[in-house]
């Protein structure tokens, strides 16, 4: 059998076994950037070193290639980096963890405009660049998160919190103006997609991450056979036609009223799982038929688990 590794599913900043008795459910502890015991700032994030020394990220190849106008940006040392991004974003403003210490939850401190980053720590440096491609979506999550917080307290966590940090850290936006093709996937049909579906990705389908933690993961740790949680819209015919930026701004504001409205991101098991192996040319191997075959990333669907529909974009 032909393995890469284990297939991880990025949540949260970390990386979940998929052969957990039932993942989709799990309780998870979320302990976001920047905010750690009693709400004390988390020291530098140094277990990758610099982000501009330690490591080089290929922006010929997907998932990178989305990112590749924000080259220099990411090279940049801490202080630089954040410098510069709040030069590119209106709102909120980003500052170095090592000076919040105001003691608010995370999620307040981004309420009231301010993101806390980590130096050196790439999971951070992917989030912000988060903000500055959907800047609607993170707000609404925000938003979301805090209306939970308000409700049931910081100490608890609700399934609609879960799913919205996984929609925020391993979010896919899959864009497709073939319906069959989010069928296929919400099927599980894995071997479809890679075979009598494969030249429809970048012809009829395109991927967008949101999730920065996928981000991080594909970037340190390359071999593992990683996972994401799909937010699916079918898109008119003539969408192909504007431009990438165009059509990024147009799925952030929709994906963004669907998360208001809950038609996305409403609970955990609404999210359908999305292995990056099963995108062409997104893994070496997924050309290969008994990769295919064989992958432990390549699961069928639960019996029973029905997902939530996709969205339409008018």
């Amino acid at each position: 059998m032909i393995c890469m590794g284990p297939w991880r599913e990025a949540v949260a900043g970390c990386a979940l076994f998929f052969w957990q008795a039932d993942p989709w459910s799990a309780q998870l502890a979320i302990e976001p950037a920047g905010c750690g015991p009693k709400n004390k700032p988390l020291p530098r994030a140094n277990n990758f070193g610099d982000c501009s020394r330690r490591l080089s990220i290929d922006f010929t190849t997907p998932p990178f290639t989305q990112l590749a106008a924000y080259r220099e940006l990411l090279m940049l040392e801490d202080e630089r980096f954040i410098g510069d991004l709040n030069l590119r974003c209106d709102w909120p403003s980003f500052a170095s963890s090592l000076n919040c210490n105001d003691d608010l939850h995370y999620e307040a401190r981004v309420a009231r405009g301010v993101v806390s980053t980590r130096p050196g720590s790439w999971h951070d440096r992917f989030g912000a660049i988060a903000w500055l491609e959907f800047p609607r979506i993170k707000r609404v999550l925000n938003e979301l998160q805090i209306a939970d917080l308000a409700r049931v307290g910081p100490k608890t966590r609700t399934r609609h919190q879960q799913a919205l940090t996984h929609v925020d850290e391993a979010g896919l936006i899959v864009a497709s103006r073939d319906p069959g093709w989010i069928d296929a996937m919400q099927d599980h049909q894995w071997h479809e997609l890679l075979t009598d579906r494969r030249r429809q990705l970048g012809l009829d389908v395109e991927i967008w991450v949101l999730g920065h933690a996928l981000f991080e993961l594909k970037l340190t740790r390359s071999d593992e056979l990683l996972a994401g949680k799909v937010l699916p819209v079918i898109v008119p015919r003539d969408f192909f036609e504007l431009t990438a930026a165009q059509r990024r701004e147009r799925l952030d504001a929709r994906v963004a009223q669907a998360l208001v409205r809950r038609e996305l991101g409403a609970d955990p098991k609404d999210l359908s799982t999305l292995p990056l192996a099963a995108l062409a040319g997104w893994h070496p191997l997924n050309a290969i038929e008994e990769f295919i075959r064989n992958a432990p990333c390549f699961r069928p669907k639960p019996p029973g688990r029905v997902y939530a529909p996709a969205i339409q974009l008018g």
